[in-house]
This record gives C-alpha cells, structure tokens and sequence, in this order.
C-alpha cells in the first residue's frame, strides 16, 4: 500500500493527524503530496512495502509539523498597546507542541531508515507516546 494524503489527513477527509486548518491558504493535499514524494525518494531498495510505508509517513509528519512550527514561529499572537509602549506575544506553548511532534516524527523516520537499511526490526514507539498540553486563552 502506498501512502495517500488522506492516510495523513485528519478526518472527516482521511484517517491521520494532520488538520486542513493548520496550513489555511494551502493545499494541504499537495503539501502532503510534495512530503510523501520526497520521503518516497529517501525509501532504501530492498524492504518490505510495511518498511517503506512506515518510513514514508514517518518522514511526510515529521515535515509537517516541522512546517507548521516553522509558521508559527512568525505567527502573532496577540498584541496589545498599553501607554503608547506595543506589546506583541506569540504562541509559544502551541508552537512547542509542533516542534516536539516533529522531533518524535524525526526520530520515528531514522529508526524507520535504520531498520530498512539493516533489516534488523526497531521497535517504534507508538503514535500516543509523545503528548503536550495544550493551553488556550480566549
């Protein structure tokens, strides 16, 4: 099986992790494309279809939620005047949430290559295994 957007794409659309309404103004499904082929370029020859899969969607998440951090980065929060003096705050909680999701997608991605690379099977670690709270204020 090879992966697809919609194996990427949070539902209603597919059956992943990765919302639509984080990338607003962007194709998500040609994102995601662009991910999935530069991952497929990176697949060794030689394993399992299962191998090459895992290692596919390992590398196309940790992008896009590398991506993601990226825009958030720059992304201004709030801002606020207070005496003429401009306060401007950014996301820094949500923005670490991406970041560490693309540090267990990197990491998730490198025991996929090592694995196919030395046909020695790694174990992953689940998907459930990196969790962030999330705090919001309205």
């Amino acid at each position: 099986m090879a992966v697809t957007s919609a194996d990427l794409t949070y539902p209603p659309g597919g059956t992943g992790e990765i919302r639509p309404d984080w990338f607003s103004g962007e194709d998500l499904a040609d994102l995601l494309a662009v991910w999935i082929a530069a991952g497929e370029a990176l697949v060794p020859s030689g394993g399992t279809p299962e191998q090459s899969d895992r290692l596919v969607t390992a590398y196309a998440y940790w992008k896009a939620y590398d991506a993601k951090a990226a825009l958030m980065a720059g992304a201004v929060n709030s801002l606020s005047i207070d005496g003429g003096d401009l306060a401007i705050s950014y996301a820094k909680d949500q923005r670490d949430f991406f970041i560490g999701k693309a540090s267990f997608w990197r990491l998730a991605y490198e025991a996929a290559l090592a694995e196919e690379e030395s046909g020695v099977v790694i174990d992953n670690p689940p998907r459930s295994s990196y969790s962030q709270p999330i705090a919001f204020s309205f």
